[in-house]
């Protein structure tokens, strides 16, 4: 759960058949293992460790899945985090700030949790039906664990020498390995700028066989290509968030698409399907369009939602001339980008170096681009979860329409031989067996894939080689877009670090009005509906003589000097909620009908109250207490973290003083705050008391020892000591 109160999402996955870690099948010899974390089901070998997990009820270590363990390793990660921006580390001058802050970090790692969840879904209930049609094969388009881990990527498009690797540096606001910059083509290679321990350069081909990275299928590229391809790794603040790729710059002439040795437009597209933003740079005294740079702008075409414009060293040209460039800009973009949308188009000049004094006057107007600029991108790790499942779903639709067009085919080929033949015939006549699939199963055109890839497939293969398909694959995948997908989706539109943590009392006062209260009114008001029909419909009604309260009927009798009992709790089970009752006839025409009505007695309760009697715990509320909510979360969570015993759980002082100490406070000032903290008296603290210690300890940091209070004010009393 974390110091962020961000669970693990969960998985309902009570029945499936594939491990949702490596979709192995499960089998007598492979067991399935549910995760007490997620819920979903995974093999041994995917599950062989063992945590606490207390938020679903387990105070002792129990098995969970490796992806788990996982998240809760990068939980840490996002603590030290933390801790760095609370010793304000983070420049707030610094583009860093705009990706460090607690809301965005918060945000990351409930978006981190939802792809854990989205790829569990997909090795459990997506993947086998993938593997089973050699899904993969037909499309150049396996999903590896890297995709769903990476961070948004940023991909960075133009011609040679308009700042893009300037612009990347301009950002990180330091020097990343393999960085060149210079006014002639410096990069002449993909470079892929990712977060990593240290400063280092990655080749390649080690980088395309990573299974923890994005890139394991360039290798289709070839060697040519990945000869031409590093990640460069480093720490940065912004690399949490997000990385960049920095693309050769493009030149004019054939000659340079043909030293190339790899198709530059085909990797290109393969960058662009996987960015979740696309930034074309322009100079703004180099406004032409090469062919190369034609024919790049139209394969990004079909990714114009992501594509933007930056029109960098606008600071060389005065306001005039700045105007002109952009129309001009626009216009050669209007004969290539053909879309009825007109593109964001950002002025600036984006390096490190102060703006020229001819850009001096357009000052404001660069420093409110670069804003919205990165805002742009800093509302990318937010999108990149809803792109994400979007290309999943697509993904996973695409995929049952492969095997049901697979399946189809198979049937229709013949039994002993002649199958090259009949494969032949209908490969010819693909348009007529996708209508027939169609109109089989009800699938609309638009989920079919391309008649041409499909085809070129077709021939690798041969159809009868392929297995029947089984209806139970199909309705897994089913259950994924149609249950888990739209619960992944309701949960990313909810900040699950704002929900309170729950509280037992209230799931108990709801428990005792569904099982006493509620029952004791049916019961009252039909004992008065059938004392009506006996007297009859059209009598009059003596008036009936008034009856103590505990001569009333009740499934739970007691005597009037019980209930007026102080002693009495409020769960006790067996407490009417009504204090004295009197019976009243109300005249309406002929029609007289007998009403009970209660009146609660004199009693030391609050005159307001609802009649019931409370303990303190319930009287006070949560808001009434110095430690808000989401301070009581966090510091519950990392009470957890310390591995609390007994009942209730409770920490001792030996496993608090290390975090004690680390405020950095006197001596004097923590055995202080330790004696009013320990309101039980037991030499150990519950988890509201060490929420409270944490409460006072950071005001004392903030506030200065003297602010620690001799005695505990009533607003600093936990609502259940109280």
């Amino acid at each position: 759960m974390g110091d962020f109160g961000v669970p693990v999402v969960w998985v309902e996955d009570s029945d499936g058949d594939f491990c949702a870690g490596c979709s192995s099948p499960f089998s007598f010899t492979r067991g399935r293992h549910m995760c007490r974390m997620c819920g979903s089901g995974f093999c041994g070998k995917c599950s062989s460790s063992k945590r606490p997990v207390p938020w679903r009820g387990y105070a002792e270590p129990v098995r969970v899945c490796d992806m788990c363990v996982q998240a809760a390793d990068r939980t840490k990660r996002l603590q030290r985090v933390r801790a760095a921006l609370g010793n304000d580390s983070i420049d707030p001058e610094k583009h860093s700030h705009y990706f460090t802050d607690m809301t965005e970090v918060k945000r990351r790692e409930q978006n981190a949790n939802i792809m854990e969840a989205l790829k569990r879904i997909y090795n459990a209930k997506i993947r086998p039906l993938e593997q089973a049609f050699k899904f993969a094969e037909f499309y150049n388009s396996d999903l590896s664990e890297g995709d769903f881990d990476a961070r948004p990527m940023v991909l960075l498009v133009g011609q040679y020498s308009v700042g893009k690797t300037s612009f990347i540096r301009y950002l990180l606001e330091r020097d990343f390995p393999g960085q060149r910059i210079g006014p002639e083509p410096t990069t002449d290679r993909f470079v892929a700028v990712m977060q990593g321990k240290s400063d280092r350069s990655v080749p390649g081909n080690a980088a395309a066989v990573d299974p923890r990275r994005p890139f394991s299928s360039l290798g289709r590229f070839g060697t040519a290509f990945l000869n031409r391809f590093e990640v460069s790794e480093l720490k940065c603040p912004i690399l949490d968030a997000l990385y960049f790729v920095d693309t050769p710059g493009i030149l004019s002439g054939e000659k340079q698409r043909l030293d190339r040795g790899y198709n530059f437009e085909e990797v290109v597209q393969w960058f662009a399907e996987r960015a979740d933003r696309i930034i074309v740079l322009f100079d703004a005294h180099k406004l032409d369009i090469s062919d190369e740079l034609k024919r790049t702008l139209q394969v990004l075409k079909s990714h114009e939602d992501k594509i933007r414009i930056i029109l960098n060293k606008a600071d060389l040209i005065d306001s005039q001339q700045l105007m002109r460039v952009y129309g001009a800009l626009m216009w050669s973009l209007g004969k290539v980008v053909k879309s009825p949308e007109v593109i964001r188009v950002f002025l600036g000049s984006f390096w490190d170096q102060p703006l020229a004094l001819t850009g001096k006057t357009n000052e404001k107007l660069f420093a409110a681009e670069k804003e919205d600029l990165i805002s742009d991108l800093r509302g990318l790790p937010h999108n990149a979860a809803l792109r994400r499942v979007n290309e999943l779903v697509k993904r996973a639709r695409l995929a049952k329409v492969h095997a049901l067009l697979i399946s189809h085919l198979r049937s229709s080929m013949p039994y002993l031989w002649g199958h090259e033949k009949k494969q032949k015939k209908l490969v010819g006549r693909l348009d007529q067996e996708y209508r027939k699939v169609s109109k089989l199963h009800d699938l609309a055109p638009g989920d079919f894939p391309s008649m041409d890839k499909f085809r070129a497939g077709l021939e690798r293969f041969e159809i009868s080689e392929f297995p029947s398909l089984s209806q139970r694959l199909v309705d897994v995948c089913d259950v994924a877009l149609t249950r888990d997908v739209p619960n992944l989706i309701l949960l990313e539109r909810f900040e699950i670090s704002e929900f309170p943590s729950l509280s037992q009392r209230l799931v108990d006062v709801c428990d005792v009005a569904l099982t006493r209260d509620v029952p004791n009114l049916i019961l009252r008001i039909q004992g008065l509906e059938e004392k009506q029909e006996g007297q009859g419909q059209g009598s009059r009604l003596n008036p009936p003589t008034p009856k103590a309260p505990h001569e009333y009927s009740s499934p739970n009798p007691r005597p009037l000097d019980n209930m007026a009992s102080p002693a009495t709790n409020f769960f006790d089970g067996d407490v009417s909620p009504m204090k004295s009752a009197s019976r009243q006839l109300t005249h309406d025409g002929d029609l007289e009908e007998e009403v009970a009505t209660w009146n609660i007695q004199e009693s030391t309760e609050n005159p307001f109250s609802d009649g019931f009697e409370h303990d303190s715990g319930f009287e006070v509320g949560q808001d009434d207490w110095v430690v808000s909510v989401a301070d009581k979360t966090k510091w519950t969570n990392s009470f957890y973290e310390l591995g609390p015993s007994g009942h209730p759980p409770t920490v001792t002082g030996q496993q608090v003083r290390p975090i004690m100490v680390d405020s950095g406070l006197p001596t004097q000032a923590l055995r202080k705050i330790w004696d009013l903290v320990d309101i039980s008296g037991r030499g150990a603290l519950d988890d509201e008391e060490f929420a409270l210690a944490m409460y006072v300890i950071s005001d004392a940091k903030v506030n200065g020892v003297e602010s620690i209070p001799d005695e505990l004010p009533r607003s600093f009393l936990p609502p259940s000591k109280r």
